[in-house]
């Protein structure tokens, strides 16, 4: 069965608050559990640079899930999932 061409109906409408709430909420979610340990182990100026980093590498991965998204007339990620990768012969 080819789903390639079938449109993803999306569940609900975010505004773009709600969006980048959702974005901002899962970084800052993860980086504050792993914020003390590191600040404990390490120098300051080499917790500003792991912090610098991690924070593009982070903003760009959400930017790639939201575009997937924009992509897929708003739908939700798992939705996004299945039209993008799980298709094909295998």
């Amino acid at each position: 069965m080819d789903n390639r061409n079938e449109e993803i109906k999306s569940e609900s409408r975010l505004t773009f608050m709600e969006s980048t709430s959702i974005i901002v909420g899962h970084g800052v979610g993860a980086g504050i559990l792993a914020v003390p340990y590191l600040a404990s182990r390490a120098p300051w100026w080499d917790f500003l640079w792991v912090l610098a980093v991690a924070y593009v590498v982070n903003l760009l991965l959400h930017l790639m899930i939201a575009e997937l998204s924009l992509n897929n007339n708003g739908a939700q990620f798992v939705k996004c999932f299945e039209n993008e990768l799980f298709t094909g012969a295998f």
